[in-house]
């Protein structure tokens, strides 16, 4: 039960006495701000406790996913191209430096920012991000984190690549429009409640806007065949790490993206020995001490990134990985591509077994 002292308006922190008569968690002053604060609140309002931590947890994760894109951007774009179902992005060409700043004065709204910062990320959100969602979900008794790949449905709405100024009504264009595109999620299974929830902080590429879903929903109205590779949680990361150990561009990227997921995971420590409280607890504060815990703790990692774009040097790493490009064309991909297989086909042995009984390792309890 909230205290006197929590009772506050989670729309205009006046003294508030209406409680959300669905999680029982948000307070209002009046009916007026419960509506006025609806769109905010709607993504964590669940009855089940488990749940609403979830989503809470997919709220935070998504919104420091979009603060490491934005601060660890590093492509130049020359013009943003609205056309409703497409959200064109025209990159400058090549990659002139490790760092650059996101090009804030192209953005007309916050989901158009969301789906630049998201573009190609979908392998970044569920490797460089499965240690602070394992940190935020501690304490769900009987929990299974699994990690799925598979093709989307056409998406009404997605981002798509115009490189160099080039014309994105070419055939080739819009044939590759056209082609289904492949993507990771998390998915979080409660066993005490046989759901299943989805986590994708990176959909917002393909107009997938909300962190959290019903496995079901997602399924009918985003996914095409998302059980293409399913594997344990923290599979993803392990191939990406991997990946930090080869030379060329693909090695490059990875080392680069780590060093940042660093600095972000310096950061939430330096907010908890701070505010003495962990990941899990600010997840079950009030709201109002949500929504203020949370906002201090994506500054803190804001500035530590800033820190770190500020004084590390990639430039030489980087130089290393065109030159070897170069002399080296398609391996460091070609490396990487044969890892995924391999994750592919342990995932296809697993669910053979699954099938036949076994439950193997396929799933990961924290």
């Amino acid at each position: 039960m909230a205290s006197d002292i929590e009772k506050v308006c989670s729309s205009c922190q006046k003294p508030a006495a209406l409680k959300c008569g669905r999680c029982k968690f948000a307070w209002y002053c009046s009916a007026v701000c419960q509506r006025a604060h609806w769109k905010e609140h709607k993504s964590t309002c669940k009855e089940d406790s488990t749940e609403r931590t979830i989503y809470r947890a997919g709220d935070l994760l998504q919104q420091i996913f979009y603060v490491y894109c934005e601060k660890n951007f590093d492509r130049r774009i020359t013009k943003l191209e609205d056309l409703g179902d497409r959200l064109i992005i025209h990159y400058a060409p090549g990659i002139s430096a490790p760092f650059v700043p996101f090009p804030k004065h192209l953005v007309s709204d916050d989901e158009q920012k969301a789906m630049m910062l998201s573009n190609f990320k979908c392998n970044d959100a569920v490797a460089y991000f499965y240690d602070l969602l394992v940190d935020l979900l501690q304490g769900i008794d009987g929990l299974e984190i699994e990690e799925w790949n598979g093709t989307l449905q056409l998406p009404k709405r997605r981002t798509q690549a115009g490189a160099d100024g080039s014309s994105i009504q070419s055939e080739a264009s819009i044939r590759k429009m056209r082609e289904q595109p492949w993507h990771w999620i998390t998915v979080l299974k409660i066993t005490k409640s046989s759901k299943s929830i989805v986590l994708d902080i990176s959909g917002a590429q393909f107009g997938i806007f909300k962190p959290c879903w019903d496995l079901e929903q997602y399924r009918t109205k985003y996914a095409d065949a998302m059980n293409d590779a399913q594997v344990p949680g923290g599979t993803v990361k392990q191939n990406a790490k991997a990946d930090a150990l080869i030379q060329g561009w693909n090695g490059y990227v990875q080392r680069k993206g780590w060093a940042a997921v660093d600095a972000v995971q310096n950061a939430v420590q330096d907010w908890k020995l701070k505010t003495g409280l962990s990941l899990r607890a600010l997840l079950h504060r009030p709201e109002r001490d949500f929504i203020k815990g949370k906002a201090e703790l994506l500054d803190s990692i804001g500035m530590s990134l800033d820190q770190f774009v500020a004084n590390v040097d990639f430039k030489k790493d980087m130089a290393a990985a065109i030159r070897y490009e170069k002399k080296h064309p398609g391996t460091s991909q070609r490396i990487s591509d044969e890892r995924f297989l391999s994750i592919a086909q342990h995932a296809h042995i697993e669910l053979q077994f699954k099938k036949m009984g076994f439950s193997g390792a396929k799933h990961m309890l924290i």
